[in-house]
């Protein structure tokens, strides 16, 4: 049996809750890239895989023991009291594995050692910080406490000789270089059917960036490096790896298998959670904890950093993923949603690097526009602008309010359609210039209405992207019906109305192909945003940067 095939039986067998405590029935379990983890209802344990990715080889018994060892190690710091300590599993010799006491050895009992596992007490479930703040039971005074928490660790942590030349610009751009020659095995049109994560538009753009980026912030680097802003850090923070105890963070899982990894700029461990509440939608939760802990540490300098860092560590994360997706121990489902938590993760660190976009929805009444919109918005925080509730608004009327007008009347007229555009566009405007993503959700179905904004983005100098939302009839059909019975949709149009709008609807054919994508409705949002972030790519590419920072 090949060593692969040897801890793949050894996972199924390590299943089995005996192994953990002989009163349990059922073991909760869980694969990540690098381990396994086994949850009784007190302890958790986690068992490295017998993996080599280049950036970590686990390949061999004892590398996988010292990793257990430091892992314990380091975490004592930021989680006190979680790491217990490590324990073997043995093969009892009438065939049975079972796990051994912490600190234990062959000494202690008969059998033959097959693996070594971190032991840990588990933390209360309803306290981790991502399902905290899902629910809404983060607030201010979280960050706050959580900043201070980084503060007061970084300040503690090591640094000077043997840490400080991990914050050398020369270093961090061996790891960018790193992580965009994994990415390029998986980088190709990006299809429902295919492997890909990633265009090859996007992460050339990708690394060209970052290159541009570590030229042109050389010397701030270099400066950091004297004043002591690089120490041995996390290097894996994210809301995942966080739980609330008490009113306080504990902050596990501390990357214990490279320095290189941990070790870096203070900058770059907060723009892993600051990237990673990005992510998840609370870009206001980080745009509040860098501040505070800018303040804190008495760092303003940070500022000019952190996006570049939000943008590396998203990477490292689609990197992560990516792998993942790759992973045929994994069902299928499980690799494609790393495959799109990947996309995702892609283009979070390309909105680093573009200016904020203008987005217009266009197509028939029915199709998904709105939800399109919500999708299309969600990697560049884009303000959306509905066109159902402006044309309310402006008769003062509550969003949910129903009009029964009959098509190209009252509401509906050319000239009240007219009103309503404008009013649209100047919105869209004003946000813009306040450097705010803007997507408009609107059926946009003349080409006069969608050159007017166009035209406005391009004068702004910000990129823009129409997107024509298609939908086959029958689900349209649907759709409306329910939307009417339901009652609850700020949109009256129904039926009746499609078949009028159909009549009169112009496809977007007079848009060039750099500023159109067709979103099919329905399919995964992180298709349609990687369309549109290739757009954007290709848009600014071709127009000189005023300047090579990222957005902070």
């Amino acid at each position: 049996m090949s060593a692969r095939a040897t801890h793949l039986n050894l996972a199924q067998r390590l299943r089995d809750p005996h192994v953990w405590d002989p009163t349990l029935s059922e073991v909760g379990f869980l694969q990540t890239h690098i381990s396994w983890l086994f949850f009784t209802p007190d302890r958790v344990f986690k068992v490295k895989r017998p993996v080599d990715f280049g950036f970590l080889d686990f390949t061999t018994l004892e590398q996988r023991r010292r990793s257990c060892d430091e892992e314990v190690r380091l975490n004592a710091r930021l989680a006190p009291g979680v790491h217990l300590g490590v324990a073997p599993l043995v093969s009892a010799p009438d065939g049975h594995l079972h796990v051994g006491p912490i600190g234990g050895s062959l000494r202690d009992f008969d059998g033959e050692l097959v693996e070594w596992a971190v032991v840990m007490r588990r933390l209360p479930e309803h306290d981790m910080f991502d399902g905290r703040l899902a629910r809404g039971e983060i607030d201010n005074d979280c960050m706050d406490i959580l900043a201070r928490t980084l503060v007061d660790f970084h300040a503690d942590a090591s640094t000077g000789t043997g840490i400080d030349e991990y914050g050398h610009p020369a270093v961090i751009a061996r790891h960018c270089e790193q992580n965009f020659e994994t990415l390029a095995d998986f980088s190709g049109p990006v299809t429902a059917t295919g492997k890909s994560v990633v265009s090859p538009t996007l992460l050339a753009f990708l690394s060209e960036r970052t290159q541009e980026f570590l030229r042109d912030h050389d010397a701030s680097m270099r400066r950091r490096m004297t004043r002591g802003r690089i120490r041995e850090g996390h290097g894996d923070l994210h809301a995942g790896n966080i739980c609330w105890v008490d009113r306080k963070p504990v902050i596990y899982d501390r990357i214990e298998f490279a320095a290189e990894y941990r070790c870096g700029d203070v900058a770059a461990d907060l723009a892993f959670l600051a990237m990673d509440l990005d992510l998840r939608g609370f870009r206001g939760f980080s745009r509040y904890l860098v501040k505070h802990y800018v303040q804190l540490a008495h760092d303003p300098e940070l500022v000019t950093l952190i996006g570049f860092y939000k943008s590396y560590r998203a990477v490292v994360r689609a990197k992560v993923d990516a792998l993942r997706s790759a992973d045929t121990t994994l069902d299928a489902a499980e690799r494609l949603q790393a495959r799109l938590t990947a996309m995702r993760h892609l283009h979070l660190a390309a909105t680093e690097f573009l200016p904020p976009p203008l987005v217009l929805t266009c197509g028939l009444p029915g199709v998904g526009k709105s939800v399109v919109a919500r999708q299309l918005a969600a990697p560049f925080e884009s303000q959306v602008i509905r066109s159902d509730v402006v044309r309310k608004q402006d008769r003062g009327l509550p969003p949910s309010t129903r009009d029964a007008a009959a098509w190209n009347e009252g509401p509906y007229s050319p000239e009240a359609r007219a009103h309503t555009y404008q009013s649209l566009l100047n919105e869209a405007i004003t946000a813009l210039e306040h450097g705010r993503a803007v997507v408009v959700d609107a059926a946009f179905p003349a080409k006069a209405m969608r050159r007017r904004f166009v035209d406005a983005a391009q004068r702004l100098e910000h990129g823009c992207v129409v997107a024509h939302v298609e939908c086959p009839q029958a689900t349209v059909r649907e759709r409306l019906v329910a939307r009417a019975q339901a009652g609850t949709d700020p949109s009256d149009a129904d039926w009746d109305t499609y078949v009028h709008a159909r009549e009169d609807f112009e496809a977007p054919r007079e848009v060039h192909p750099e500023l159109l994508i067709t979103v099919h409705s329905g399919e995964p949002a992180e298709f349609a945003c990687g369309r549109l972030i290739d757009r954007l790519v290709v848009q600014r590419r071709m127009r000189p940067t005023r300047s090579h920072g990222v957005r902070h």
